[in-house]
């Protein structure tokens, strides 16, 4: 079955890199969006109990009426309790005396056709269908004894008859009723009423009325459904009992316990009306909070994507960024749950420095700084704090950013904290003496200041080292780690190709003060320089480097044949680098310190065996990337730097000048720096400091006569010497 072609696309489909970012920012608008509605506009339902402790006092600020629903279920009780339990009748007892009284009835019944021939006590050959036991049995259930039975019989039978259809229907009509315990003799009675008015004769009466009383009973229970029915529905109609609480009085006091009373009142505050007017403010209250909070942050991301080191290009960075501003706005939230009241700027001190040290410590001090006033804007308008916030706590949170430095040490963090704790009490005190605060509470919002300042540097150390795992930055403790020259790889490198091993050094020799000159990562340019040619130890002998004189394999095999094997070291290296869990940036060293250059010797070698047939130029350049960032770029300048010097065969200060001059030229028109993020000015100071430091490295050198030749030039101008003395002793003599 062939795949319809829209569901191939939709298969086929990948969020490109910019994709990615818009729909991350979309991402975060909204929920800025959402979190700020959610703190600026709290809902409007009580979020009391009864039981709790009032943090606050409460205000009428109108004239209140209620209903006080404690007093009024007291009543709405006492009506219920006055409404009599609604009765049925049960029909297992309905059945039960129905079928007592059905069984009876056979035993009255007429036997005989005319019982005026019967003379003397009935015997039971007289009944076919019923046994003396069973009949004694049924006589005795109906409290009837044989003499009254033996004269029952001797009626007729169509009094008999007349008797039973009177009696069935009478009980029968009895036992409709709801039967209750109380009036159960009065119904009993005024069945046997009933049955005397149709009978007369005394017997049939008696009779009757002792069947009647036997199979007739209570036979109701309690309607529990009916009964709360009609409790329920006289307690509604019970009107409840209303109170008021007069303006500008205090209901409910701060450390008071929150009584049924209270939300009665504060309950009261939020009828329907009121909150159909409260929900259209909101609504224009959050379309023009959109509108602003939509301006600020693009502002943000247009700020955030002209700095020197851009997070919004880097996935790591960007990931780094959005994941701990979610958790500085979580933080700051949980701050503000802890300590809702005054102190509650000065504690959001903690979420704002962390954020501002771990964006320096990642990122660059310029992101640092703008994030950090993006997250105070946030906290104020969120938490609605006021201007000492903005000029003590906001204020200090964005200073801190310069108190460290992207990949500092540990101890520096320390350094950086006792200056956050001396200018956050300045500040704090300053600020309370511009606004004419309360200097008694100076020492406690202090305290506070110096809280967060401790932990502020822990967390920050305990984040960091999560960070680093978890993004796999590099840190200068693993730069120096990876310094070691016994690690296996520079070990392997050392000793199947010391000469790109040496060229390795001088390259991070003269890479680490470039990138010092311009303010890059110096340590990092060193390290990576130690492993950016490591897959030549899969095959050293093909690189020039590496091979005696005179003897160049490469010689022998085409050109075609002879650029895959060097092509092959920068994917052996990646390999390799791979294998052994080297960080990101030392395998971005091994790919992009090439970049996408071309193999000109091949490349002319094959131009001049090609008998005039196009040659692909392509097919001989390096697979790259090409440098992403300043380190890679400083590295690849400074590796072709390095080789090309050491190529000369009297490397002057003029000759060193012009071949590095001749690299970096060639290299800026072949659009190599292009995604390194360096300026013009930039690559000027890193070229003119690998000069520097390849002329010093290169310097011409006396040369020094050897030591027994110095002795005897030195004993031939003693000679010399002495002889040309006693000539002139001789000339003089002759003089005088």
């Amino acid at each position: 079955m062939k795949t319809p072609s829209w569901l191939k696309i939709i298969i086929d489909f990948k969020l490109t890199h910019k994709l990615q970012f818009f729909l991350v920012a979309i991402l975060c608008y909204l929920s800025i969006l959402a979190i700020i509605s959610f703190l600026i506009f709290p809902r409007t339902d009580l979020q009391l109990k009864v039981g709790e402790i009032s943090n606050r006092d409460f205000v009428a600020p109108h004239d209140i009426q209620f209903a006080n629903s404690a007093k009024t279920n007291v009543l709405q009780q006492q009506a219920r309790e006055s409404v009599q339990p609604v009765l049925k009748i049960d029909t297992f007892l309905y059945q039960q005396f129905m079928k007592g009284f059905n069984e009876f009835i056979p035993v009255i019944q007429p036997k005989i056709e005319d019982p005026s021939e019967i003379i003397g006590p009935l015997e039971p050959d007289y009944f076919d269908e019923i046994s003396k036991d069973e009949l004694l049995t049924q006589l005795q259930a109906a409290n009837l004894n044989e003499t009254e039975y033996n004269r029952l019989m001797r009626y007729s039978n169509e009094k008999v008859s007349n008797f039973i259809t009177s009696i069935s229907q009478i009980h029968t009509e009895t036992l409709n009723m709801q039967i209750t315990e109380e009036i159960l003799s009065s119904i009993q009675e005024s069945a046997t009423v009933k049955l005397k008015d149709e009978i007369s004769e005394s017997l049939l009466q008696d009779v009757g009325e002792k069947i009647l009383i036997s199979f007739t009973g209570v036979n109701t229970v309690v309607d529990e459904a009916g009964t709360k029915r009609a409790r329920d529905a006289t307690a509604r109609r019970v009107p409840p009992v209303m109170e008021t609480v007069i303006q500008r009085e205090i209901f409910l006091h701060q450390g008071d316990i929150i009584s049924s009373r209270h939300l009665d009142i504060l309950n009261s505050l939020y009828d329907e009306s009121k909150r159909k007017r409260e929900m259209r403010k909101r609504i224009k209250k959050i379309i023009t909070l959109a509108c602003l909070t939509c301006a600020a942050f693009i502002i943000f991301w247009y700020f955030l994507g002209i700095l020197p080191i851009n997070p919004l290009t880097d996935l790591r960075h960007f990931n780094l960024f959005i994941i701990n501003s979610i958790l500085m706005v979580l933080l700051g939230y949980a701050v503000s749950r802890v300590y809702p009241g005054e102190e509650l700027p000065y504690v959001l001190l903690l979420p704002l420095v962390i954020n501002a040290w771990i964006v320096t410590y990642f990122i660059s001090v310029q992101a640092s700084l703008l994030s950090t006033l993006f997250l105070g804007a946030f906290f104020a308008l969120s938490f609605q704090l006021g201007q000492s916030y903005l000029l003590s706590t906001m204020m200090t949170g964005a200073i801190s950013s310069f108190l460290i430095y992207k990949d500092c040490r540990h101890d520096e963090i320390i350094r950086g904290s006792l200056f956050l704790l001396l200018i956050g009490s300045l500040t704090i005190i300053g600020v309370n003496v511009i606004f004419d605060e309360d200097l008694g509470r100076v020492y406690a919002f202090l305290q506070y200041n110096f809280a967060a300042s401790f932990f502020a540097a822990v967390l920050m150390g305990g984040m960091s080292i999560g960070y680093v795992r978890i993004f796999k930055f590099i840190t200068r403790y693993h730069l120096l780690d990876l310094s070691d020259i016994n690690h296996p790889l520079i070990k392997q490198l050392r000793r199947n190709a010391p000469g790109s091993y040496h060229h390795s050094l001088t390259v991070g020799d003269i890479g680490e003060i470039s990138a010092e000159a311009i303010g890059a990562n110096g340590l990092l340019v060193r390290v990576a320089s130690l492993y950016h040619d490591i897959g030549k130890a899969k095959m050293p002998h093909f690189y020039i480097e590496n091979q005696a004189k005179g003897q160049n394999p490469h010689d022998r095999y085409p050109p075609s044949l002879s650029k895959l094997v060097v092509l092959s070291h920068v994917k052996d290296g990646v390999a390799m680098a791979k294998k052994a869990r080297l960080p990101m940036e030392i395998i971005d060293a091994i790919q992009q310190h090439q970049g996408t250059t071309l193999m000109v010797y091949f490349f002319n070698k094959a131009l001049a065996q090609s008998d005039g047939k196009p040659i692909n130029e392509f097919e001989y350049r390096y697979e790259g990337p090409k440098p992403q960032y300043p380190e890679m770029a400083i590295i690849a300048l400074a590796d072709s730097a390095a080789g090309a010097v050491r190529s000369l065969d009297e490397p002057t200060q003029h000759r060193i000048k012009a071949m590095v001059d001749s690299i970096y030229h060639e290299r800026l028109l072949d659009g190599q720096f292009d995604d390194c993020k360096l300026s013009i000015s930039q690559l000027n100071t890193v070229r003119e400091s690998l000069i520097e430091t390849l002329t010093g490295i290169y310097h011409s050198r006396i040369e020094y006569p050897d030591v027994k030749e110095l002795k005897e030039q030195m004993e031939k101008k003693k000679t010399l010497t002495e002889n040309m003395t006693e000539s002139e002793k001789a000339n003089g003599n002759d003089n005088g």
